[in-house]
């Protein structure tokens, strides 16, 4: 496995970690390790993982606009 895999793997696990603690005002860890990550299947990391995504997202938009 190379090393780069083991990162992505480890941003994965980070991003999940993140969506437990609360977060500083426009700080998105959970968003932001989630993007360093794996491209694959999001869906396992359950329901509540992809709704506190979407919160990020949803914040990050609403500063852009």
């Amino acid at each position: 496995m190379p090393a780069g895999d083991n990162k992505r793997k480890l941003a994965d696990i980070v991003s999940v970690l993140a969506t437990t603690v609360a977060p500083k005002e426009g700080e998105r860890t959970a968003l932001k390790f989630r993007l360093l990550g794996q491209t694959d299947d999001i869906g396992v990391w359950g329901h509540e993982y992809l709704r506190h995504l979407a919160g990020e997202i949803s914040a990050e938009f609403n500063v852009g606009c």
